[in-house]
């Protein structure tokens, strides 16, 4: 139950944050740029920050799921139950992608890879996955989806117009230390 539960709370997370600038052949600095708005986003989440999240979140999604404060209930609550099972979210480090791929209709993406530690009665938790993100307004503002719940399907049908030769990363089981 208790990474059901971080799975569910992660991958309801998909963030967006304005990002400034166009990448240029050999520029290393749009791609962390992206990075940092990413890892904003999950500073966020981590925090509890939810009104931050919310505003760092796919309007689709947050439509979705009943509005902001649906989504603020939905985050705040599956934080509670976590509690509850004496479990906590520490931490998310985000990656830079390697590089940005252009979709269908002038769409920008990236892939980002990211980890994941959370806090247990078993001990600490480490999850490797990645987000996907996508900028529609030539790399002014990006959003981000935790790949934690994605399969190629599913990223389809969340960005349709994410680039079809694109492969996601191989999903990674959870690691415990005890």
């Amino acid at each position: 139950m208790s990474r059901r539960i971080l799975v569910v709370l992660i991958a309801s997370l998909p963030l967006s944050m304005p990002l400034g600038g166009a990448a240029r052949a050999g520029d290393r600095a749009p791609l962390e740029k992206v990075r940092e708005v990413a890892q904003a986003c999950s500073v966020a989440a981590v925090s509890g920050d939810d009104k931050r999240v919310v505003a760092c979140t796919l309007p689709q999604i947050v439509k979705r799921v009943g509005g902001a404060n649906a989504m603020m209930d939905l985050l705040r609550n599956g934080r509670e139950q976590m509690k509850a099972e004496h479990q906590e979210l520490v931490a998310v480090t985000v990656y830079p992608p390697e590089a940005f791929t252009q979709g269908s209709g002038g769409d920008v993406f990236a892939i980002l890879k990211s980890h994941t530690a959370m806090k247990s009665a078993e001990g600490l938790t480490h999850q490797s996955s990645y987000l996907v993100g996508v900028s529609t307004d030539k790399m002014k503002t990006w959003r981000f989806v935790d790949g934690v719940g994605l399969d190629d399907s599913k990223v389809r049908e969340l960005l349709p117009t994410f680039p079809a030769g694109v492969k996601l990363p191989a999903k990674e089981e959870p690691v415990v230390e005890q």
